[in-house]
């Protein structure tokens, strides 16, 4: 008999781990930054190939690029803002449009992350880690009184340099 796994991920187990934030914030204290996201999608990894003539024929082959996405989630605002107003103040520590300028305004603004996927019992099933991340879009927050849901709810968007998954 075939044994039948009912332990199924759900959309509240999703969670977003910053270790240390390179910007002074309030999660000083703890040294840990998580964000409790409801809606993402792992990103795109594209390996660059090339078509070749040989011997008669057509060969696929690798260029040795490695291309990834954007990564873009949904996330519940706080009772505080201090979730969304902490990813605020590290683009703005990134870029504040006046006088930060320059070809590498992210570097030493990038840190590695990781993305934990729990199963039911709020055990991890799957780590993606997220290496030198930096946020480059920060969404907007709705507030309208007959929207049907209570919670405020923002997006972002992150670069990174690569993700590693791991079990």
């Amino acid at each position: 008999m075939a044994v039948v796994n009912l332990n199924k991920s759900n959309a509240n187990n999703y969670q977003l781990i910053f270790p240390l934030l390179p910007i002074d914030t309030i999660y000083e204290k703890s040294k840990l930054f998580t964000l409790n996201i409801f809606g993402t999608v792992i990103p795109s990894l594209t390996l660059d190939t090339s078509i070749e003539n040989w011997q008669g024929g057509k060969v696929k082959s690798d260029n040795g690029d490695l291309t990834y996405g954007e990564w873009n989630f949904d996330f519940v605002v706080d009772s505080d803002f201090s979730n969304w107003s902490t990813i605020y103040r590290w683009i703005m520590a990134i870029h504040n449009g006046e006088d930060d300028f320059g070809w590498t305004k992210q570097k030493g603004k990038d840190i590695d992350a990781t993305l934990l996927v729990m199963n039911n019992y709020r055990k991890p099933v799957l780590k993606i880690k997220f290496h030198d991340i930096w946020p480059s879009v920060l969404g907007e927050i709705s507030f309208n009184k007959r929207d049907t849901s209570d919670d405020l709810i923002s997006s972002a968007t992150f670069v990174y340099d690569k993700y590693i998954i791991t079990a």
